[in-house]
């Protein structure tokens, strides 16, 4: 709908890479909101005051907690990886626990669990 708003087509999206990974972002954020809620959980978006973010943060009723970084392409999975580990690092995990997963989300690309353990998916892998 967003696109359809902005009279964004294949061609105008492909030549602004910007605009498509915001279009991107807020789809997965949608879809990851539609299975947290199944789950009674919430998904959020942090940042905090040393400009560090987590595009998505599920939580679950018990808890638990995990950290989702969204990538357009699967070849930035190493980059959003990265993002997690200082994000998380950032956060008093005495006070919350550490996060039960750190996912990088991406358009394309393979389903592979990276060596610090940071599972990366495309967004077509994702089901309930």
């Amino acid at each position: 709908m967003a696109t359809a708003v902005l009279g964004a087509g294949t061609q105008q999206l492909r030549s602004d890479l910007n605009t498509l990974g915001l279009v991107f972002e807020s789809a997965v954020v949608h879809d990851l909101s539609v299975y947290a809620t199944a789950l009674g959980g919430d998904v959020r978006h942090y940042r905090d005051s040393n400009g560090k973010e987590i595009d998505a943060v599920i939580t679950l009723p018990d808890g638990r907690w995990g950290a989702v970084e969204i990538k357009l392409g699967g070849s930035q999975m190493v980059a959003g990886a990265e993002t997690l580990r200082v994000a998380v690092n950032q956060i008093d995990t005495g006070s919350v626990g550490e996060p039960s997963f750190r996912l990088v989300i991406t358009g394309t690309g393979p389903i592979l669990t990276l060596d610090d353990g940071t599972i990366t998916c495309p967004l077509q892998a994702l089901a309930p």
